[in-house]
């Protein structure tokens, strides 16, 4: 959301400024939502110490922290996303311009056909398991069950 670093930056462009919804096209609204990959090799020298790291750098705390510090707005879990500290840091336009386009938004890469709800499915589910609440194996299967049933609503809709 370079819009947050503008309006950061450039209080007087912030002023004349507005944020809205990515308009829909003839396919429909579909702004995508874009989250780097993380992986961690399978013979790296430093796993655990990985691991340690995307569990801090992905819980909810850090997200917030890294979110106002660096105007990351888009990049925010759904917790932080709905925080009252994100209410309160980032323009209500701007912010509800987000918000709206998760509800919507299809994922940029690799395209698929159901959404960000598909998205969220796998994001749920690494979540908890990078957080300790399931093991892997858990995780996997709960992202198997969660993509099935999204392809079965699909397909019957």
């Amino acid at each position: 959301m370079e819009y947050a670093f503008l309006f950061r930056d450039d209080p007087g462009l912030a002023e004349r400024s507005g944020v809205g919804l990515v308009p829909a096209g003839p396919a429909g609204r579909s702004p995508n939502l874009y989250t780097p990959p993380w992986a961690i090799p399978a013979r790296s020298p430093v796993r655990g110490e990985a691991w340690e790291l995307a569990k801090y750098l992905t819980s909810n705390r850090q997200l917030l922290e890294d979110g106002i510090l660096a105007e990351a707005i888009e990049t925010s879990s759904m917790a932080v996303l709905y925080s009252p500290e994100f209410d309160r840091h980032f323009r209500a336009d701007l912010l509800g311009a987000v918000r709206a386009s998760r509800a919507v938004a299809l994922e940029e890469r690799p395209f698929g056909t159901l959404g960000i709800d598909a998205c969220v499915v796998i994001g749920d589910a690494v979540n908890a398991a990078i957080g300790g609440r399931i093991d892997v194996d858990v995780a996997l299967r709960q992202m198997h069950s969660g993509l099935s049933e999204l392809q079965r609503e699909a397909v019957t809709s």
